[in-house]
């Protein structure tokens, strides 16, 4: 099939303007495409300043937050030693007048935080005395210097009722059980 200068003319002007219409779709889309990026561009820019304050804002805590797991750290012992606190919970149910009727030291434990490592051992405690001395004696436990990393999980007082018979009369008696926690690193 042989088409006529006309018909070559025709056909090769559609295939031109077909050409010209999709370069020109690609055109526009790519346009639209540049705009949209120009646009994100510009959001982008506004938006770095408050990007960067967010960031040094994050870096201010992040040092704030390291130099307090520091402090804390140095606040713990290193840890749990059974003997120092077992001889320290004997000296003040001394100092309180208190009989020691028994004592129990639990093999510390270690546990694993995310990457902190800490042990705790618990001790329990049973005493003897006067009401007071032992409410004192409880006191002294929770605000001595040496257990600010103990925390008092159990107190069992036992107060006997008066009786008739002097000679046979009961005193009061606790039973404390007491956790106290170690830092180990991490």
């Amino acid at each position: 099939m042989r088409f006529g200068r006309t018909a070559r003319l025709i056909l090769t002007g559609g295939i031109v303007i077909i050409l010209l219409a999709t370069m020109g779709v690609f055109y526009f889309r790519q346009l639209n495409q540049q705009r949209d990026l120009e646009h994100e561009l510009v959001m982008a820019q506004a938006n770095l300043p408050n990007v960067i304050a967010l960031k040094q804002d994050l870096e201010r805590q992040l040092a704030q937050a390291t130099r307090l797991l520091n402090t804390s750290k140095e606040s713990f012992p290193d840890t749990v030693e059974s003997i120092e606190a077992g001889e320290i919970l004997f000296e003040i149910a001394d100092d309180w007048d208190l009989e020691v009727l028994n004592f129990e030291a639990e093999e510390p434990t270690d546990y694993k935080l995310g990457n902190i490592t800490y042990s705790t051992g618990t001790f329990r405690i049973e005493v003897r005395g006067d009401t007071g001395n032992i409410l004192n004696f409880i006191y002294s436990i929770r605000s001595d210097e040496d257990f600010g990393n103990a925390k008092v999980e159990m107190v069992e007082l036992l107060v006997p009722q008066p009786s008739d018979d002097e000679e046979e009369e009961e005193e009061p008696s606790a039973t404390i059980e007491l956790t106290i926690y170690g830092y180990e690193g991490g």
